[in-house]
């Protein structure tokens, strides 16, 4: 179990990291451990042509015949300040709070692909009670996936290398 806080973020968690790049391993370790992230193992990225499909279907198929409802996966390049950001200061909050609160969430909505944090290309277009809605981004930090999403990736993407 994964959990953030001391809150359960998901059943299984995992960062990506390339094998020869000892800093991003540390740097990802480091931000795990002050941000209370507990559980997350690492999986070796691929550097191909396809490289980070590579690695989320190996990495899916290496965990596809665990018993779990969701797992969530970092990048090695996640920063502290994901997706709590100072960027709209109207949106004040206790962040343990915040935390307890989208932890609970994740555990009772269903969905397929959660994002947790993202690079923004355009400004969100609405943010009210916490919530932002994302028009444009262009990658991501972390990502909760549901098991059932797992297992159509591995279905629909079989030979990809």
């Amino acid at each position: 179990m994964i959990t953030w806080s001391g809150s359960k973020l998901a059943d299984l968690g995992f960062y990506i990291t390339l094998a020869h790049n000892k800093t991003r391993q540390q740097h990802t370790e480091e931000l795990f451990d002050q941000e209370q992230l507990v559980g997350i193992k690492r999986f070796n990225g691929y550097l191909t042509k396809n490289g980070t499909l590579v690695t989320f279907l190996e990495l899916f198929k290496s965990i596809q015949h665990l018993d779990f409802k969701t797992v969530v996966i970092f990048e090695d390049d996640c920063v502290a300040s994901w997706f709590i950001s100072n960027r709209y200061p109207q949106l004040e909050f206790n962040k343990k709070l915040f935390i307890q609160n989208l932890c609970a969430e994740i555990q009772l909505l269903e969905f397929d692909v959660f994002y947790l944090g993202v690079n923004l290309k355009s400004p969100v277009s609405y943010v009210d009670h916490l919530c932002a809605r994302i028009t444009d981004a262009n990658t991501s930090h972390a990502i909760v996936f549901s098991k059932s999403f797992v297992e159509f990736c591995i279905e629909v993407f079989p030979l990809i290398r």
